[in-house]
């Protein structure tokens, strides 16, 4: 398994790791940890809060009596 440094205090691998400790890790890499002994690229993108907008699932049904629903 690649070792990997955090870089700021953070959850990976159900544990929470401090900044500058090192430990094994088997997932994918994201902008926090950085793999030991290898050349440094660019960090994975961070969710931001404006990627995960809700989606209008629904339309708003016609009222009753309304023009726009008849067919007169």
């Amino acid at each position: 398994m690649p070792m990997y440094k955090a870089t700021i205090k953070c959850f990976v691998g159900n544990t929470l790791r401090e900044a500058g400790e090192e430990f094994e890790y088997n997932g994918e890499p994201f902008a926090h940890i950085e793999q030991l002994g290898k050349a440094k690229t660019a960090p994975a993108p961070e969710v931001t809060a404006e990627d995960d907008e809700p989606k209008k699932k629904w339309t708003p049904k016609v009222k009753r009596n309304s023009a726009k629903g008849q067919d007169k």
